[in-house]
């Protein structure tokens, strides 16, 4: 939260290279009439554009996913060389990937990446309820 008397001058408009939207959707700038209207006539499509993505990384097999994510427009950079999976018959084990999300997204890019599936577990730590910001307000 930004306090009502920051110690720090906000940096202007003018200084910025780009306007700015933050990872998990809160806007920095108000977009003009013309960026929110085309964000309204975008929904429809990315709307089925990412039932298209889920649907190739769910239903096709794990070779051909890579190729069917670049078709649809999402670019999976591999950057080194990926482990070897485990092999359970000589005792090794296998290589623990922690995501710092917590949707099934980043195992479903890892698993991509690796060429092979992965198992997964997510989970959330919301905030307690003492500590909810609404705890105090009447109904």
């Amino acid at each position: 939260m930004v306090p009502a008397e920051p110690e720090v001058e906000a940096v202007t408009n003018d200084k910025l290279p780009k306007p700015i939207i933050f990872h998990d959707g809160r806007l920095v700038l108000k977009p003009t009439p013309l960026m929110a209207l085309l964000t309204l006539l975008w929904l429809p499509v990315g709307f089925f554009l990412a039932c298209l993505r889920i649907s190739a990384g769910a239903l096709l097999p794990m070779p051909l996913v890579y190729y069917a994510f670049w078709a649809l427009g999402v670019r999976v950079t591999v950057k080194g060389t990926p482990p070897p999976p485990p092999k359970k018959s000589t005792g090794q084990s296998g290589v623990l990937f922690i995501c710092s999300h917590r949707t099934l997204l980043d195992p479903i890019f890892l698993s991509t990446a690796l060429g092979r599936p992965i198992p997964a577990v997510t989970y959330s730590v919301s905030r307690s309820p003492s500590s909810s910001p609404h705890q105090n307000r009447p109904p």
